[in-house]
């Protein structure tokens, strides 16, 4: 599979990198879309990784490939988006089921 992959300071490639077996609670997700957003570029070109390597791309959607077991909510081919921050679950908005609102992500 590939991906793009900060090894350095001003170091991005878009390489292969092994693909990665879903463990317990886990899914694999084949990413058919994605974008690079305003913190993915300090990453590659200031000092913003706090480790590397570190792949790119944590706005995402795609289709469920594989789950690990004791996955219940999702399965093989169903379509997904990934959520980079966690919503608190608890404020109004998050009650309302606005979870993009939400005013303290994790």
């Amino acid at each position: 599979m590939k991906a793009g992959v900060v090894h350095a300071k001003e170091d991005l490639r878009y390489e292969d990198i092994e693909k990665p077996v879903p463990k317990e609670g886990e899914v694999l997700v084949k990413v058919k879309y994605t974008g690079i957003c305003g913190s993915d570029i300090p990453r590659v070109n200031g000092d913003a990784c706090h480790f590397f390597p570190n792949i790119l791309g944590h706005e995402f959607s795609g289709v469920v490939e594989e789950t690990g077991a004791g996955v219940t909510r999702v399965k093989p081919g169903d379509r997904v988006a990934g959520v980079p921050l966690v919503p608190c679950m608890k404020c109004v908005d998050c009650q309302r089921g606005d979870y993009s609102l939400c005013r303290h992500y994790s």
